[in-house]
């Protein structure tokens, strides 16, 4: 019996773990390499301050989306006097 091919779902996975750790160590070099060196292999590459500027303005995206779901549940939730929170058979009204 020959072995069993992995599933195009797996190929597409492993490629695209291949393809992130391969941008990633890019980027790892290019964040740590001296400037004097980079410019021997490339002709332009953006500033090396971009490193760090980047990764800090998409941490702070992601705390102000957090920061803004919460706000926007605390501002759609019933006070706790209201009766819109009486679910339930006792609560119905009679008719």
């Amino acid at each position: 019996m020959p072995p069993q091919l992995p599933s195009s779902r797996a190929t597409t996975g492993f490629l695209a773990l291949c393809t992130t750790y391969t941008l990633f160590l890019l980027y790892l070099a290019w964040a740590l390499t001296p400037q004097q060196y980079l410019t021997g292999l490339v002709g332009w590459l953006p500033d090396q301050a971009w490193a760090t500027v980047v990764p800090s303005w998409l941490m702070l995206l992601v705390l102000f989306t957090y920061g803004s779901y919460l706000a926007l549940m605390a501002y759609s939730t019933p006070s706790l006097d209201s009766l819109s929170l009486l679910v339930g058979m006792p609560f119905l009204p009679l008719k």
